[in-house]
């Protein structure tokens, strides 16, 4: 735990540590058993201030009793602990009116971040992979009922895509009933935070899937996490994401009149030759940029050799990037590559995209 109340006021083990001077009076107080719990319901008043080489500054129950504070502390960890008190100090750099591990009324359940921005309650609430659907509810029916909006940033790895599908049920939930449908993936390790969203347009013509990838997300130093229209986003990202879908809208044009022309060029040679019973069959259309009668690239061997790790490229959408990784697959000869652009990182099929002529070495 890392609130207590002395001589009535609810102090931080967190600030105490930070000067002896502080600290001393406050492991005396707990030597005579003077430093109180803050939770109003608890049955164990007495808590201890404990700090040492290992364990960060905290408090501690003496003993064994009925405790909401207690329990949200049990579930609570040093990971948990760290990315909250970053969070926590960025908020209050920023200027906002923010408090640590606050109960919510009418409930047993504590928050990890309480913000109040122009009237409105935010609770922000930090989880691992490995939360439950149930805790999830809890929480969400518990800021329902007390009118407070809850909002969630996940603990994981900033640079990894994030599918709906197949995914932890913290990043799918969010995904599917955040007020903007997207995902906050907090990395303390890299001090790093990316924010993903989902294009759920269709664009399939003429039976052909056009959509090409439909993640999308870019990343940033925690500093770059702000609060707009009630909402957690990083600096830039709507104006990224909107950028990247008119992109992905207007090739999707470009394919369609290419699919069309395409067509109407094999329906007029096949009215140049009546005497054939029976005309070959249409032939997949390609989807690069460029004149559509251009044929398919023929790739060799010695051009796949040229495309290795560390290779700077440059993709006719996404624009230069460099490949992270190839790897071909166990039952193919065919080959996978991982470029890392400037926002995201994303996996092509190398040949596919040689023949179509979607990619090229800088």
């Amino acid at each position: 735990m890392l609130y207590a109340l002395y001589n009535g006021e609810i102090i931080s083990a967190e600030k105490i540590a930070e000067k002896e001077s502080d600290e001393t009076p406050v492991r005396r107080a707990s030597g005579r058993k003077e430093l109180r719990c803050i939770d109003p319901e608890c049955e164990c008043k007495t808590v201890f201030y404990r700090h040492g080489k290992v364990k960060r500054p905290h408090f501690s129950h003496a003993r064994e009793g009925r405790c909401d504070y207690g329990d949200f502390d049990r579930t609570d960890n040093s990971e948990l602990k760290e990315a909250r008190i970053a969070l926590y100090q960025h908020f209050k750099n920023l200027g906002y009116s923010v408090e640590c591990e606050q109960k919510l009324p009418d409930s047993r359940l504590y928050s990890h971040l309480l913000l109040h921005i122009g009237g409105k309650n935010i609770v922000i609430q930090i989880a691992q992979s490995s939360i439950s659907a149930n805790r999830i509810y809890y929480m969400t029916q518990a800021c329902e009922k007390c009118g407070y909006e809850l909002r969630w940033i996940v603990l994981g790895i900033y640079s990894e895509i994030q599918w709906e599908r197949d995914n932890y049920h913290a990043m799918r939930y969010q995904y599917n009933h955040s007020a903007n449908r997207d995902l906050l993936v907090l990395d303390m390790t890299a001090e790093k935070i990316s924010q993903h969203k989902i294009d759920e347009n269709e664009y399939v013509y003429k039976s052909h899937d056009l959509g090409a990838e439909k993640y999308f997300f870019m990343y940033k130093g925690i500093s770059s996490l702000r609060i707009a229209d009630n909402e957690l986003t990083l600096d830039g990202f709507t104006e990224a994401y909107n950028q990247w879908l008119i992109q992905k809208q207007k090739d999707f044009k470009e394919m369609k009149q290419e699919i069309d022309a395409l067509e109407s060029r094999r329906k007029a040679d096949s009215l140049l030759k009546p005497t054939t019973k029976h005309p070959a069959p249409l032939q997949p259309a390609t989807y690069h940029k460029g004149k559509p009668q251009a044929p398919r690239i023929i790739v060799t061997p010695e051009m796949v050799s040229q495309y290795q790790a560390g290779t700077k490229i440059k993709h006719t959408i996404r624009g230069e990037g460099v490949i992270i990784s190839i790897t071909k697959g166990p039952n193919s000869e065919l080959h996978t590559i991982e470029v890392q652009y400037k926002h995201m990182t994303r996996t092509h099929p190398l040949e596919e995209f040689l023949k179509r002529g979607m990619i090229k070495i800088l």
